[in-house]
């Protein structure tokens, strides 16, 4: 269990691989010919200031009782020893149960995001809302081995831990305190034994449930989803997009901002500036004609006028001052 930088930031910007049950930030990203997900992203030139870390969790097939809360706080504690936490923005790259690792992460810690202003980016490579099949067909593996992580994923209709972090997950989102934006991969084809297991790994309506415009990679099944060939690779160049646009909307959103504090020290500089009136001039005025009306009045006006108010001098000298039509 491990964090690994494959490039440190040298500007505001952190992609975080998080990888799926059963697998490791070295086989879930690695294609066949050698070609590796974060190493493709390294060598996009447009993007040389991002910082790309990879991370890694216990989810062997012995990994027992390690639960799902013991990867996110683990998860935590990793991006806080190895810095990562010091960029601005997070942007989050996770492969099947590592969305819901990242989701957890993000409700649990919603608050601390928020107080230090940061963004966050979710690119959900064939990741499960509401659970998956492939925990199901995993069901002898939870109960055989105590394999707590397969048993978490099992679908939402007898999982209250997964039906409770969608809910809290859609709260947060629509909240609208934390900037999150997010982007959903779904897979083509059917995996493991298609003879005999005519079911996706996570069907349409468990995934892809937070985000709009969704994309069906063309020819891929759960595993070869997150290992793209090339650059030319379609996830690869959506995620290079994602990312360019993920910075861009938030920097537009700093900017405006940034404006808007701009046109405030203005306003209160000019506020400060300028010379305050004396008001003492006309109120003067004023008192000096309502005493003059007072004076004009005979006792016996004044008498009538209190007893019929019930008024005692200030409310008749308001009363006075005030202009009447003629």
């Amino acid at each position: 269990m491990q964090g690994e930088w494959i490039r440190r930031p040298t500007g505001t910007d952190s992609v975080i691989f998080v990888h799926g049950i059963l697998s490791s930030g070295e086989t879930c990203w690695r294609d066949g010919d050698g070609s590796y997900w974060p190493d493709l992203l390294k060598h996009e030139p447009k993007l040389e200031p991002l910082g790309i870390y990879v991370f890694t969790y216990e989810t062997g097939i012995f990994s027992g009782s390690y639960r799902l809360s013991d990867v996110v706080d683990a998860l935590k504690e990793h991006m806080r020893l190895d810095h990562v936490l010091e960029s601005d923005r997070l942007i989050f790259v996770c492969h099947s149960m590592g969305g819901l690792v990242v989701r957890k992460l993000i409700v649990e810690r919603a608050f601390e995001l928020i107080m230090a202003n940061k963004e966050v980016g979710l690119f959900l490579v064939a990741s499960p809302s509401l659970g998956s099949s492939y925990a199901d067909l995993l069901s002898p593996l939870a109960q055989l081995f105590g394999h707590a992580q397969a048993d978490a994923l099992r679908f939402v209709r007898s999982n209250a831990w997964l039906s409770d972090l969608d809910k809290e997950f859609i709260n947060l989102k629509e909240g609208g305190k934390l900037k999150l934006k997010g982007k959903d991969l779904t897979v083509d084809k059917f995996v493991i034994f298609d003879k005999f297991w005519r079911r996706q790994v996570v069907e349409p309506f468990a995934g892809a449930r937070y985000f709009g415009e969704p994309f069906k990679i063309a020819g891929s099944d759960h595993f070869s989803i997150a290992k793209p060939k090339d650059r030319a690779a379609i996830q690869h160049r959506l995620l290079c997009k994602f990312i360019s646009e993920t910075a861009l909307a938030i920097n537009t959103n700093s900017s405006s901002t940034d404006a808007l504090k701009a046109e405030r020290c203005i306003y209160e500089r000019d506020r400060s500036n300028k010379e305050p009136r004396d008001f003492s001039a006309p109120l003067r005025k004023h008192m000096s004609e309502v005493q003059r009306k007072i004076g004009a009045l005979t006792q016996e006006q004044y008498r009538v006028i209190r007893q019929l108010g019930q008024i005692g001098e200030p409310e008749l000298l308001v009363a006075l001052g005030q202009e009447r039509p003629s």
